[in-house]
């Protein structure tokens, strides 16, 4: 899971794209589902019609069942206790804008999330490609400038679940008793070894097809992550355990969110990326605009697909992105939320790709240009325009610290950066937050 994670369908997309599978399919939950009386997956709403959704047009008139919209059950908090970065381990030696080892900035952070570790065929433990061995022994000396710091290795990410020979190796490994013993086993030589005080499972996404995944990937998660915590307990250690979410409910139904949070400590959910160029795919009333990939609001009814599941707010981390996602206005006269686009935006110097820009490079943009940010106050987000027809969307200081006030609201437990590049410029700005 990285700032170039790209979730490839957003909730807010999803749920247009069901409306219009809706009229071409049979049902598939309620009176007329192939099973009568189906339920829908994460509990979400079952419509007039027979189909799944967690807006007015499933949940409204008509609603069969699971109609209510859920209310987080959590006790207000400070967020800020747990600051969680994730580190691309894999390109910190890139020549232009990245975080080398020495920048990482360990005073601010609780936790340090390490991208990634791969399985093998045979299912151990391994470096990703670009991730060299004396990382970790380097790793040692980062911790020294706050040894109460704890490090974790994220395994997968999205790229693990492209096509290839390692797609369908999570399905493989959790889908069977003996090789989830093997992983399992590796892992904890793993963590002894690199010292390294837990693990973070970033598989990009269980059942679906598309992305290597099978039926009973959900249900063989939940088993791995119990047998996983029980061997840990055995081992006398007291690693910590994690997960990464999406928050489309698209990829989220192939999670057993209920069962799966017995065994972790907590959930990492992915609240970025819900709009970019790929939304240009989908043949739904959004497509061919410019979104904030960002959106408070729509973050917030993504989290609904948690707490319709019981998950304990005191459980989730909410994700925030430190960089941008960029469109080509149509037409540049036109620039707010909603108008037509239909390329991403020009790569930075830096990020080197279409569609996004680095933290650094959108404070690079406006000193070059004397651009000035645009709030959407209701989403809570920063939209410039630049070089007359560039439009991205990003957050500032005063829109992250919105989104740190809404996670203390609704008593999340934590906050998990992801940077595009490198962490600190931002990560500085809001460390006053932290103590305030």
């Amino acid at each position: 899971m990285l700032g170039f994670t790209l979730l490839l369908l957003a909730s807010v997309r999803l749920i247009h794209s069901a409306a219009i599978a809706a009229v071409k399919s049979l049902p598939e939950c309620g009176q007329h589902a192939a099973t009568p009386n189906a339920t829908c997956p994460l509990n979400v709403c079952c419509s007039q019609y027979g189909f799944c959704g967690t807006t007015p047009e499933f949940c409204g008139q008509g609603c069969q069942f699971a109609c209510e919209q859920p209310k987080p059950h959590g006790a207000e908090s400070n967020s800020q206790k747990r600051v969680i970065g994730y580190w691309e381990a894999f390109n910190s030696n890139q020549p232009c804008g990245m975080m080398p080892i020495e920048s990482i900035p360990a005073s601010l952070l609780t936790h340090l999330n390490v991208a990634f570790a791969y399985i093998t065929p045979d299912y151990q433990m391994t470096n990703m490609a670009g991730v060299a061995e004396n990382i970790y022994s380097d790793l040692a000396n980062v911790k020294s400038r706050n040894p109460r710091m704890k490090i974790i290795i994220s395994v997968g990410g999205y790229g693990f679940n492209d096509p290839g020979p390692t797609q369908t190796l999570f399905s493989d490994m959790v889908g069977n008793a003996k090789s989830r013993a093997t992983f399992i086993s590796s892992i904890l030589t793993w963590l002894a070894q690199k010292g390294f005080d837990g693990i973070d499972f970033d598989w990009e996404y269980p059942t679906a097809q598309e992305r290597g995944g099978r039926q009973g990937d959900g249900a063989n998660f939940t088993q791995f992550l119990k047998e996983f915590r029980e061997a840990i307990h055995d081992s006398g250690k007291d690693y910590i355990v994690t997960f990464t979410a999406p928050v489309s409910y698209w990829y989220l139904r192939g999670f057993d969110l209920e069962q799966m949070m017995t065994y972790v400590d907590w959930v990492n959910v992915m609240s970025y990326d819900l709009h970019g160029t790929w939304d240009q795919q989908d043949q739904s009333s959004i497509s061919g605009q410019v979104l904030a990939h960002t959106n408070l609001t729509e973050i917030d009814s993504a989290l609904n697909l948690f707490w319709r599941n019981n998950v304990d707010p005191a459980k989730v981390a909410l994700g925030l992105g430190l960089y941008g996602r960029t469109y080509t206005l149509s037409d540049p006269s036109c620039y707010h939320p909603g108008c037509a686009t239909t390329t991403p935006g020009k790569a930075g110097p830096c990020t080197a790709q279409d569609g996004i820009l680095s933290y650094r490079e959108i404070m690079q943009v406006i000193s070059d240009t004397g651009a000035s940010p645009h709030t959407d106050e209701a989403a809570r987000v920063e939209y410039m325009v630049y070089n007359d027809n560039q439009w991205v969307s990003y957050d500032s200081p005063r829109t992250f610290k919105s989104k740190i006030e809404y996670a203390n609201k609704l008593g999340l437990s934590g906050l998990m950066l992801m940077a595009r590049y490198r962490i600190p410029p931002l990560i500085v700005r809001l460390e006053r937050f932290y103590t305030e």
